[in-house]
């Protein structure tokens, strides 16, 4: 009889042991399993906010490389347009140039024709003519007249070319000047544009490095995460270790028989 009841004490004081340890640790076990589930679930979301993170970096890249190619074909134009105007500059001079030889050949054959002129009316005027008429010399007026005529009528002509010529070069040296006016507002539109893209690809540039920010903010929650939940892993599988080492209460002693009393009859089925 002694031994039941220090059986029935052991037997209550394992029962209370494992009532009492076993909800602390399943508890624990429960705890970290919800952490567990919250860790995973932020870890995939912050993975999905990665991804469109990354695609939405990857266009802002590509956009910025459009830009940047863009400001290169701008970059080559203005290039284009400030030599073309360079070159405009450069013919400007010298079609300068030529109009200051052209006007001062044009004074001296003037000043040439003037004073051929003013040697016939001075022949007339002092009686040259006269005199050589009276002498019998025609052949001599012939050739004076004639010789007059000749440099009057090559200067007359050089006069002429020599207009013709200047006029040509004035309308040449409009045609360059309007051109050069179109080139330099096209410049300035350049220039404007290649401002804008600029604008534009600093635009790109710090939408992209704001991007790449928070994918490495991002990259380093979801490696932080992952330690949580290696952690938490490793915590779970120590209170299932811990869990299975609890021992199991032992099963409830059996009283013993009394003398003279008979065991209760097996169970049997209901009678038909």
């Amino acid at each position: 009889m002694r031994k039941v009841g220090l059986a029935v004490l052991l037997f209550g004081a394992s029962v209370a042991v494992f009532a009492q340890v076993t909800p602390q640790r399943t508890q624990k076990q429960a705890e970290a399993q919800k952490q567990l589930g919250d860790v995973r679930a932020q870890i995939k979301a912050l993975s999905d906010e990665q991804r469109r993170l990354d695609d939405a970096r990857d266009a802002e890249t590509r956009r910025l490389r459009d830009v940047d190619g863009k400001v290169a074909v701008s970059q080559r134009s203005m290039r284009a347009v400030d030599a073309e105007i360079a070159a405009q500059e450069k013919e400007l001079a010298r079609l300068g140039g030529r109009q200051e030889e052209l006007e001062d050949d044009l004074v001296r054959q003037r000043e040439e024709l003037a004073q051929l002129l003013r040697s016939a009316y001075a022949i007339g005027q002092h009686g040259q003519l006269q005199v050589l008429l009276e002498q019998g010399r025609m052949s001599d007026v012939a050739r004076m007249l004639a010789y007059h005529r000749y440099f009057q009528q090559d200067r007359q002509a050089r006069i002429t070319r020599l207009s013709a010529e200047l006029e040509s070069l004035a309308t040449v040296t409009e045609q360059i000047r309007v051109r050069q006016q179109d080139l330099v507002a096209a410049r300035a539109r350049q220039q404007a544009q290649l401002a804008a893209l600029a604008a534009q690809k600093r635009e790109r540039a710090g939408m992209v490095t704001a991007l790449e920010a928070k994918y490495r903010d991002r990259n380093q929650r979801i490696a932080a995460l992952g330690r949580d939940e290696k952690n938490t892993v490793a915590l779970l599988e120590r209170l299932r270790k811990v869990m299975a080492q609890i021992p199991k209460p032992p099963p409830p002693p059996r009283t013993p028989a009394t003398p003279g009393t008979r065991p209760p009859p097996a169970a049997t089925g209901s009678a038909n």
